[in-house]
């Protein structure tokens, strides 16, 4: 019979083979649904079915006919500037989730980022946020003193008089 001990370094193998099973599995994954997420945004934007498989699964756009890459940069530079002139006006219509997978693609498209990277940044979006909080530049105590530079040869600005109280005869 085997003594507890003598189990312990085989549990502790084979607890991390387990875990290192379970993160190929997601990793692989996260790969399938990447290449689907691509292939779904190319079929979205005009690609034909048939000349996209073989440039999804070498995650390299060069794979594609020019003719259909020039297309695609055609549709997606007019989508793109659709959603940001959506955003500039703030239609209630703009979707930043499409806005971000269209900038993705293009990236892609033009060879400047591979599909299927792993992200750097895995910070949480409170993380990101807090980089912009408390930046704003400090004010100096004698800023108020000089004159900016585009505003030397302008008159100062006047106030305006307090509006004047209007009688109404009929009142």
């Amino acid at each position: 019979m085997m003594s507890p001990a003598s189990l312990a370094p085989l549990l502790r193998r084979l607890s991390a083979e387990a875990k290192r099973n379970a993160e190929a599995r997601r990793a692989a994954d996260a790969a399938g649904l990447s290449r689907l997420e691509l292939r779904g945004l190319l079929l979205r934007f005009g690609a034909d079915a048939r000349q996209i498989d073989a440039a999804v699964a070498a995650d390299d756009p060069l794979r594609l006919p020019e003719a259909a890459r020039e297309h695609l940069r055609s549709r997606l530079a007019a989508e793109a500037a659709r959603l940001a002139r959506r955003a500039r006006i703030r239609d209630p219509r703009y979707d930043i989730n499409r806005h971000v997978a269209v900038s993705r693609l293009q990236r892609w498209l033009n060879g400047e980022r591979p599909w299927s990277h792993d992200e750097e940044d895995v910070r949480s979006g409170r993380e990101l946020n807090n980089r912009f909080r408390g930046k704003s530049p400090a004010r100096r105590a004698d800023a108020g003193d000089k004159m900016l530079p585009g505003n030397r040869d302008r008159a100062p600005r006047q106030r305006a008089s307090p509006p004047t109280k209007v009688s109404w005869p009929f009142a």
